[in-house]
């Protein structure tokens, strides 16, 4: 008879020195069927069976060393750094991505056993996906904060991420603006004022989405066409529109059924709307406009910059009205073509 007792059995299959069942007591009482025969192979092979049918863990893995408990670590840290959660959610949905495809592919789940091999698989995944160049790019900068925070931290000895190059992206194409005639055109198919507003306060003030949705009707100052706004890294500044975007707003307010907010929804309780409906109400517009460009909020952002620029505004002012923190993020707007390039020197050499 077999004589081993149930818990040598439990410890030898379920433990097997390095496993351990989250659901012990149903595993358990599956074991102590399976031990009421006298055939010791027939209870190996049921146990084996058994196992088959969960998805098991360490009891003993060094939590330390654990991609998904050092991810939460690390997002808790930036959040103390004062990164918003909008990165914060991009961060998390970034590394838990990486996770899932170190996890299930390359079968690791200790981060001391990723190398730069398993970083490379992954980058090549993301590319069999045709993911966009800036999404890559992305991805290769958030790994690399990670990991290096990591090092920082004393969690790897060695960072995977330093062979791996990061990815110039063409940042003066990806922040090509709306000609006139696209702005004109995309005015033209706005269907009701909530649209008109829309638009015209995004190409007017240079604000970003995340900033416009938090703004409420009793923070603007209608006389002064301005607004108080919470930009990045919890800094305020304040932001204009022009008359055309104050009208707009005005008759959008005069005719919508309530709410509180810039930009309500339709639908009671009249809430703030949200950032993708924003987006999705202007993917809409430059598909009736029939723009070649996808048309978004951070375009009219690049739009209102660079039409400000053209104008002859100093950058230093329009760095403040974009509330960049680095005078070289604005820079990029600065980049002219060799036409206006000329005709400013051909206006400098008239008066000489």
């Amino acid at each position: 008879m077999y004589t081993e007792t149930i818990e040598q059995v439990y410890k030898s299959y379920v433990y097997g020195g390095e496993i351990m069942i989250i659901f012990r007591e149903e595993v358990k009482e599956r074991i102590i069927n399976m031990l009421k025969t006298t055939n010791r192979d027939m209870v190996e092979n049921g146990i084996t069976l058994i196992l088959e049918d969960y998805n098991i863990i360490s009891k003993y893995l060094d939590q330390k060393h654990d991609i998904a408990n050092q991810i939460i670590t690390y997002l808790n840290a930036k959040k103390v750094d004062g990164l918003s959660m909008k990165t914060l959610k991009n961060y998390g949905y970034i590394l838990r991505r990486f996770t899932r495809f170190i996890k299930t592919t390359q079968q690791i789940h200790n981060i001391l056993e990723i190398t730069v091999n398993e970083v490379r698989n992954y980058l090549a995944y993301l590319s069999e996906l045709s993911l966009q160049e800036r999404t890559i790019a992305s991805n290769i900068s958030v790994l690399k904060s990670f990991f290096l925070w990591l090092l920082v931290e004393d969690v790897i000895t060695i960072n995977p991420m330093i062979k791996i190059k990061s990815i110039k992206v063409d940042k003066l194409r990806s922040r090509k603006a709306l000609t006139q005639d696209e702005l004109e055109r995309i005015r033209n198919v706005c269907l009701t004022y909530k649209e008109k507003a829309i638009v015209e306060f995004f190409v007017s003030t240079g604000c970003r989405i995340s900033e416009a949705v938090d703004i409420y009707i009793d923070d603007i100052d209608f006389h002064s066409r301005c607004v108080k706004v919470i930009g990045k890294g919890n800094k305020e500044r304040i932001i204009y529109f022009t008359p055309r975007a104050k009208l707009m707003i005005e008759e959008y307010i005069k005719i919508r059924k309530g709410g509180t907010a810039l930009f309500a929804s339709r639908y009671f309780p009249y809430a703030k709307v949200t950032p993708s409906a924003i987006q999705h109400t202007l993917k809409n517009i430059g598909i009736r406009a029939k723009i070649e460009k996808k048309v978004h909020p951070h375009l009219l952002r690049h739009t209102f910059a660079t039409n400000a620029l053209n104008s002859g505004m100093e950058i230093t002012v329009i760095q403040r009205l974009l509330g960049h923190s680095e005078i070289s993020t604005t820079q990029i707007y600065a980049l002219l073509d060799e036409k206006s390039v000329k005709y400013e020197y051909e206006k400098l050499t008239a008066c000489n």
